[in-house]
């Protein structure tokens, strides 16, 4: 069962007793705070290093869209080994001597057309 005042009582906790002073830096923000009041000529402005996080941000989807296609082709390529390995199976079973040969290389064409 909830209380009325129960919203009343948890808006002013957060507002007036766990309030962080404007003066009060985190240290979470320390780094951003050091970078924003920085003198050094190295470091980047915080407009350079937001482009910079758009770029690889864009370039990280790019490169999941073409792991998600890799994968898919993957489970393709899975897919037909499965069935061709199946094949074989049902070959072998036909055709039981076939095991017992060894297929001579002179057979197989290797020439490559240029």
């Amino acid at each position: 069962m909830a209380f009325g005042g129960t919203d009343r009582i948890l808006e002013r906790v957060l507002k007036y007793i766990f309030r962080i002073p404007r003066h009060v830096t985190l240290p979470e923000h320390e780094a951003s705070l050091d970078l924003l009041y920085s003198d050094d000529p190295n470091l980047k402005n915080i407009a350079e290093l937001n482009r910079e996080v758009k770029v690889l941000s864009d370039r990280v989807v790019e490169k999941r869209f073409i792991l998600h296609q890799l994968n898919e082709e993957i489970e393709d390529a899975n897919d037909v080994i499965e069935v061709l390995l199946a094949l074989v199976m049902e070959l072998e079973k036909v055709t039981p001597d076939l095991q017992s040969e060894s297929i001579d290389s002179s057979y197989v064409n290797t020439a490559v057309s240029r």
